[in-house]
This record gives C-alpha cells, structure tokens and sequence, in this order.
C-alpha cells in the first residue's frame, strides 16, 4: 500500500486495471439527498455514477458530499462483497490508502496546538536518532519538510512494506538513514510514504501515545467517527460492514484479494485508516468550519490554514484546467476552472480513495471505492464539482478515459512474467548454492530457498523465482516483476543479489549474510 500528478502518473505505472464484467454496477445502496436544489443540481449523478462504475471495474462505490455545513448527497453503489451480494450502504467501512494522511498531518497540527512542536521544529529536536543518507537533509529536515514531501528522497515504495513486514513503524523511520536520495534537499517535491511514517513515530513520542489510540481520542471521538478503524478486519473479529478489495484477473474476471491489514499496521500514518462515507463527511465538514465540528475544536483555525496552505509546487501539468498544483501539510492544492481545491487521493491495489475540499465554496466531497483506478475517482469529482458549481459540463469520462486505458496496458504488462527465456545460458551454480539470506540496510531481509524443483524469494512477499539467463531470476513482489541478478565474489561463490527497486536510484543491492 503514491500530488496528484504525482499519484496520478504513480498509479498508471503500477496498478492493474480492467473491464467490470456486465451487472456489477447498481443502485443497492441506500442514500441521502437533501433539498431541491441539490436535486436539480446533481440530477443525474447516479446514472452518471453507475455508467463510469462499469468502465471503471469498482464493485462498490460510495459517495458523500457536504455543503454548506450540512451533508446534501449520501449514497453507495454496487457491492462491498460480490460473491454474498452485500451492498454498499452509508456505513460500509473502506481503506482510504493514503488519504489517512491527512488525518496524520492533523495530528501533528493538534500537538502544535497544545505546544509540543511548531512546524519548523527540526525532525532531530523530536527523534534524536533521526537520519538520513545526505548529511544537510539529517541535520535540517523539519516537520514542513517531512509533511510535504521535500527531503530529497524518492518513493522507494517496497521498502515500506518489506520492513513493515519484517519489523515495525520505527523500524521504517530508522532505516531511512540507508536510502538513496535522487535530489538535494528543498530541491524538488516529491511523494514520499515513508515520511508519514516518521510522522507517525513523532506523534507517539510527544504524545506518549500509539498513533491509533491518539488518532481515535483526538480526530475520530471528537468528529463522531466512531466506526472509523485502522484494520480491515473488525478488532473482536465479528463479521461487519466493510469492503473486500477485489481486482481483475487475467481472464477479466473479479477476483477478491487478501486483506492489507499485515501490511498497513505497520505502514500506519501513511496509510491505514478504514471509514466510510458518511463519518468522512464529518471530516469534510470540520475542514471547512475553521476546525470545528459541533461544539468541538478539533483543531485551531490558524493551525487548518497551515494544513491548507502551499508549501511544495508539485512539477508538471496534465490539464489545462487543472493550474497551480502544489501540496499543503497533507493536501493536494490547485486551481480547478478558476477555484481552489484541496484534495487528497488514495489508492492501492483493491483500493481507490478521493477526499477533496472547495473552502471558498463550503464544499467537500468523499470518493470510496474497493477496486482501484488511475482517473476513475477523479473523473467522478470533477464532474460532481462541474454539477454543484453550474459550469459548463466536460466530458470528463471521455477526456481522461484514453489514461485510464493507458494504466491498465502497462500494469497489464508489468505484471506478466518476461518473454525472454535463454535456457542455453544456464546459472553459473547448482540451485542450492544460492540459498541464504541476504540484506539491505534499508530494504531489509530477503530469503532464498530452494523448494519444489526451484527457487523461491521471501521477501514483501513469497514468491517463486523464474529462471531468465545466467544468474539472472525473475519474480513478482506485491504489484509487478522484477529482475534479481545474483553476484559472486572475488571466490566465485554467490554473495549478493541485486534489483532494480527504486528506477530513480542505483539498483539496490542485498549482500549475502550467512553461509551454508
């Protein structure tokens, strides 16, 4: 478990997408719409939403809008479990991905309220073991720099989520010490998981606090969000009303995946909160009362205009309606056709999450969905947006559908194993020689073992290795495949292997660490 140029053009070069099969898309969901002028205005939405949802693959979708200071339009679609027909309700919980993180960056807002940080406090001054790989980024990064993704280091994506696996939450922030930065520190925004995990660790530390406990007591008690967790699985293990994650396999058929929840425990801050549409219109709501939700002060007002504020230009353009892009404390900035929007996607394989704010306009909207997209959810903001406010409607659907295309042609293909085969070109040493375990400082463990007639790589995941040529496997980790090359020393014996994990940086290389 990636601005949204960034996470757009993230998503497109890694998750898989397909065609839904006929009949999945449907109105089973039961709704909320207030007044008649909201009736005209999103008169329709759900036909709209029902016809994107087919293109789009989502069983379920879920959708809340507020406006002024009230919910207008709460609805679900489709289905959170196929094989059972349960459907989306208001209540249905789904991950939101890295949509939790600005509830993360609200959290550090809420402790800067209460005077236990400021955001220009060095990263040092909370975590004195902090570091990372260029000296003047150890020694300078703030809170800001943290929080809007400006260190200098690139996704390194894997390496969440194998030290996750293999440690914990601190263990993440520690390690950042060994990654590769591509850009020199304050050079350039770019998105970065790992951060929000730093973000995390220093919300414990201050707060004396797990993330979860504090996020509960301090941002859902308050806002009433009281079914909001951070697992998929219900805590005492009950069956309840949450979405399974499903995604299309090679036959286009729906295929329910495995929970995240091993995974996202550990990634936390950046990434793990489970809510539905109707608690996250809460949410939407505190955002655009000043911080405020009922009698509550969730959070100070200057503290929300901090969160809410430009900090990193986000490079790049993708429409011409779309100007300005840049990212707050947590938040997504641009200019839409002339007004201001703050949003915050998500998204994952089985997951699609869009929170999005108009503060000028007292709007906000929440996109839920358990199948992911690279333009699905934005499609359906832009064209509720273009609703609410009478513009000019654009085609939206057929504007952004030929990137949704181009998405699934290269997740598509990154997905299936290399065609290249040279079984003349035999590796250099019997299978069992390659058995081991072996590190990266970073990225952690990877184990080697030689089962059922081959190799097999335990590392984010278990999985087989293929033979390519030489000493050269190839196999799949989390969302596609990649090249390991094995390498010997000065002896001729296997010392290390090396992958190209992070396309920004030098291949990452994992040294032998026992011997048989």
């Amino acid at each position: 478990m990636l601005s949204y140029i960034a996470y757009l053009l993230a998503l497109i070069s890694v998750f898989p997408l397909c065609c839904l099969a006929q009949g999945v898309a449907s109105d089973t969901g039961d709704s909320i719409m207030e007044s008649d002028t909201t009736i005209l205005s999103l008169g329709g939405l759900d036909q709209f939403v029902m016809q994107l949802q087919r293109k789009w693959s989502a069983p379920g979708i879920a959708i809340g809008i507020v406006q002024d200071g009230k919910t207008i339009y709460l609805k679900g679609f489709g289905y959170r479990d196929i094989d059972n027909h349960h459907p989306v309700t208001l209540n249905t919980l789904f991950s939101i991905a890295s949509s939790t993180k600005s509830f993360t960056a609200t959290g550090i807002g809420v402790l800067l309220d209460e005077g236990k940080v400021t955001w220009d406090t060095p990263v040092r001054e909370c975590l004195s073991w902090f570091q990372l790989k260029d000296p003047v980024a150890s020694q300078y990064t703030t809170v800001r720099d943290m929080l809007c993704h400006r260190t200098g280091l690139p996704a390194h994506t894997l390496m969440q989520f194998s030290i996750a696996k293999q440690y914990d939450r601190r263990e993440i922030a520690r390690r950042l010490r060994y990654l590769e930065p591509n850009h020199g520190f304050r050079s350039l925004f770019q998105y970065q998981n790992q951060m929000y995990q730093v973000a995390t660790v220093i919300i414990e530390e201050l707060s004396r606090q797990r993330w979860e406990e504090f996020t509960r007591q301090r941002l859902f008690e308050p806002l009433e969000m009281h079914r909001s967790r951070f697992s998929q699985a219900h805590p005492t293990g009950q069956e309840d009303d949450v979405a399974f994650m499903y995604e299309l396999n090679e036959n286009s058929d729906l295929v329910r995946l495995p929970s995240m929840d091993p995974f996202l425990k550990e990634v936390s801050g950046s990434g793990s909160i489970y809510s539905s549409a109707h608690e996250m219109c809460n949410w939407l709501l505190m955002n655009l009362n000043n911080g405020t939700w009922g009698k509550q002060q969730v959070v100070s007002p200057s503290t929300l205009k901090a969160l809410h504020t430009p900090q990193a230009v986000i490079p790049g353009t993708l429409l011409p309606e779309v100007l300005h892009q840049t990212y707050t404390l947590g938040w997504n900035a641009m200019v839409y056709r002339g007004h201001i929007l703050l949003n915050r996607p998500g998204g994952a394989r089985g997951i699609a999450s869009q929170v999005a704010l108009l503060p000028a306009e007292d709007i906000g909207v929440v996109i839920l969905a358990n199948h992911e997209t690279s333009t699905g959810h934005l499609i359906l903001l832009f064209n509720i947006i273009d609703r609410l406010l009478h513009l000019e409607p654009i085609p939206w659907l057929e504007r952004l559908w030929p990137f949704e295309e181009g998405a699934r042609q290269y997740a598509r293909q990154i997905r299936q194993p290399s065609e290249a085969s040279l079984s003349d070109a035999p590796p250099t040493h019997p299978l069992e020689a390659f058995t081991d375990k072996y590190e990266n400082p970073g990225y952690g463990l990877i184990t080697i073992t030689h089962e059922q007639g081959g190799l097999f790589l335990d590392f984010v995941e278990k999985r087989p290795l293929r033979h390519l040529h030489y000493n050269v496997f190839e196999g799949f980790q989390l969302y596609r495949f990649f090249e390991f090359r094995f390498e010997t020393n000065m002896d001729g014996d296997i010392a290390s292997i090396v992958a190209p994990l992070e396309p920004a940086v030098s291949d990452i290389v994992f040294r032998r660490i026992e011997q048989n």
